[in-house]
């Protein structure tokens, strides 16, 4: 007769299963909420090493072109540790606002503004500490700079991720005041769900060197911001320059279409990483749960091989 052979199953070794599923469950919690999390922190931060440009524009050719910059603040030279730390958290803002309009068909600058001023990196929020300054040209006038840095506390070009439907100080380049910038409604826009603010400045005198004095200044300002990503979609205004009872400037202006349709696209494309990392995030979980259920199993193993060996 043939010998039959007999083989003894492996036992199955339950804690190992054991360690390999909690090891799996510490990389899916990694990859599904730790990760994510971090780069939504980085997302909110103010945007480093980036330049916007907007025109505002109507239809008498009168032009409002804004450069911001923004960078890091990265001369320490000199400062202690603690300084150093201080400056890492924070960005500097440069932005150019140069105003054209037409007059005796010459099309040249009108008036040039450069400010530069410090954004909290975290928040997107003003430093509130004297660090801002300006320097003002009129055309055919030399440039003058401000005499020392002041507190600037208005948002500018940006506002913070998740943007609340709430008040916030708005920076204003030609009056160099900021001014409560009130929620206003929601809207849609470049099919984009969006907050609408408005800001109203009363005719005031302008201080800006080289102007005619007695010179006012008021505007109507309505700004629509997407929340998630707090970039701005786009500005119109309504500004009435004085003198006298003169109106020097009576006009409406708005940012052009390609303005809002850059600015549109980078907010569409932050809002689709946010969805994606949200359904990843969701799989993950799910997997998660899955390998929880595995966890348990091959404890209820480890405790019935405990009970039979006892």
């Amino acid at each position: 007769m043939r010998a039959v052979k007999t083989g003894v199953a492996k036992p199955h070794n339950a804690r190992l299963t054991l360690l390999c599923l909690v090891l799996a469950m510490i990389f899916l919690w990694l990859i599904s909420d730790f990760a994510p999390r971090q780069y939504l922190k980085q997302q909110e931060k103010m945007p480093l090493n980036t330049t916007q440009i907007t025109v505002s524009s109507n239809p008498d050719a009168t032009l409002i072109v804004r450069r911001a910059t923004s960078t890091a603040v990265v001369d320490t030279t000199g400062m202690s540790a603690k300084e150093a730390k201080k400056a890492a958290s924070r960005v500097a803002i440069t932005t150019q606002t140069t105003i054209t309009r037409p007059q005796n068909n010459d099309m040249g600058p009108y008036l040039a503004i450069l400010d530069n001023s410090q954004a909290q990196l975290k928040y997107r929020l003003p430093v509130l500490e004297a660090t801002a300054t300006s320097t003002i040209g009129f055309k055919d006038k030399p440039s003058v700079s401000s005499p020392h840095p002041v507190v600037r506390d208005g948002l500018e070009w940006i506002f913070p991720a998740n943007t609340a439907q709430q008040t916030y100080l708005f920076y204003d380049p030609i009056a160099q005041v900021s001014m409560p910038l009130d929620y206003a409604g929601k809207t849609k826009i470049h099919d984009l769900n969006a907050f609408v603010f408005a800001q109203e400045i009363a005719p005031m005198e302008l201080t800006l060197p080289g102007l005619t004095p007695g010179t006012k200044y008021g505007v109507n300002r309505e700004v629509v911001v997407e929340p998630k990503s707090g970039l701005i979609i786009n500005i119109s205004e309504k500004v009435q320059v004085m003198r006298g009872n003169e109106a020097v400037v009576d006009t409406a202006l708005e940012w052009d279409e390609k303005t809002q349709t850059t600015q549109a696209m980078q907010a569409g494309k932050i809002i689709v990483r946010g969805q994606f990392l949200a359904a990843w995030s969701w799989l993950c979980r799910l997997a998660f749960i899955m390998l929880l259920a595995g966890v348990i199993r091959e404890i209820r193993v480890l405790l019935k091989g405990a009970k039979i060996n006892a």
